[in-house]
């Protein structure tokens, strides 16, 4: 935890004892502060734990991936190129008019930017399969309307993705 989510909980555990003093709710009160932290806590030990016993097969399967991905787009880049090369010449052969051979370029230029946007994706989905998670617990406990069920998960800081809680924290 940082420093700052250590003050706000010594913080609310001691509005708690002082609101709570000498009750049965004061025990309950301070689980309910306490466990979630700890159990987020355990949940990055063990997955800390878990990524220090596999880490040569992840440093492998990233290296791995990584040069895949330089192999698809240097055979994309060629593709495209040699499809540039083949509309030109097309277009030289057949004396085409400009604006059929301004088509062509079109085209090739559309499917540079798909050629973009696959890579960018595959960078994306990169960074969500590796990425060092900073889970953070969420409670909708305060936007609850009537009627709707409370839920407990935890949420990555960096790359959004979610996952359940196994117990409720309560």
């Amino acid at each position: 935890m940082k420093d700052h989510e250590l003050r706000e909980l010594v913080n609310k555990l001691t509005d708690v004892a002082r609101k709570y003093p000498q009750t049965q709710q004061l025990r309950e009160q301070i689980s309910h502060l306490i466990v979630p932290p700890i159990k987020m806590l355990r949940e990055r030990c063990e997955t800390n734990d878990l990524i220090l016993a596999n880490g040569d097969k992840v440093i492998e399967s990233l290296t791995a991936l990584t040069n895949s991905l330089r192999k698809e787009i240097e055979v994309a880049k060629a593709e495209v190129e040699n499809a540039k090369k083949e509309c030109l010449e097309q277009a030289r052969l057949n004396g085409m008019g400009a604006e059929r051979e301004l088509k062509q370029l079109a085209q090739i230029e559309s499917l540079n930017r798909q050629l973009d946007f696959e890579v960018k994706q595959r960078i994306e989905l990169r960074k969500q399969v590796f990425c060092d998670h900073h889970w953070e617990f969420y409670d909708n406990k305060l936007d609850l309307n009537p009627g709707e069920e409370r839920t407990f998960y935890y949420v990555c800081q960096k790359c959004d993705a979610k996952k359940p809680m196994m117990d409720d924290p309560i």
